[in-house]
């Protein structure tokens, strides 16, 4: 049996580029407190545009790491990032060829995050996005769950694990305990523990400076 830890997963800072729907051609004050916006599209135009930013842009985002507002990723999670990019630029191009969407890695040295304070401060926030998430889930339940709610809860707890951009076995394992909680114990005594360690968690993360 080899005694090789296993390869960790490269880790990128995410950045979505979409083209704005309120690009403007300039604009004029004809008051102390009202200005004259002359907009680059129409009306229908820009709620078309605003409509293809949220169909791509929030779900790119969704299954990133909010780190005080700077998203991660993890390898794995780039290439459907760059999928729904090149699908995303291409309704916009439909629109007009000034418009664009674009997605931008940049990678982070995992091994300086490793050997500094950083590494927990991010571990903290991935807890933190896992248990806020759970606990919105299960907020107005009680009792056991049916079988619908636990396949919902499974399916969920499947996609938090690429929450875990640093892919830490100890996140899995806690994101596994969690779901087997959830499935045999009443839900309100589960959200009540994890909501106490919510609260630890967010102690811990708290103090970072940049």
């Amino acid at each position: 049996m080899s005694d090789e830890k296993p390869k960790k997963s490269a880790v990128f800072i995410v950045q979505v580029v979409m083209s704005s729907q309120n690009q403007t051609l300039g604009s004029q004050e004809i008051g102390d407190t009202q200005v004259l916006v002359d907009f680059k599209h129409k009306k229908e135009t820009r709620q078309r545009i605003a409509a293809i930013r949220m169909k791509f842009k929030k779900p790119i985002y969704k299954d990133a790491l909010n780190f005080y507002g700077i998203y991660l990723c993890n390898e794995s999670q780039t290439k459907s990032m760059q999928e729904s990019i090149v699908e995303a630029n291409k309704e916009l191009q439909e629109i007009d060829k000034s418009l664009h969407a674009s997605v931008v890695f940049i990678p982070i040295n995992i091994h300086e995050v490793e050997r500094g304070e950083l590494y927990g401060q991010v571990i903290a926030a991935i807890r933190y996005r896992i248990l806020s998430d759970v606990i919105g889930k299960i907020e107005d339940k009680a009792g056991q769950l049916n079988k619908q709610s636990k396949d919902a809860m499974a399916r969920m707890i499947k996609r938090l694990k690429t929450v875990n951009v640093l892919n830490d076995p100890e996140i899995d394992n806690r994101l596994d305990e969690i779901l087997e909680r959830i499935l045999k114990e009443d839900v309100e005594v589960v959200r009540k523990d994890l909501k106490a360690e919510m609260n630890i968690t967010s102690s811990r993360i708290g103090f970072i400076q940049f």
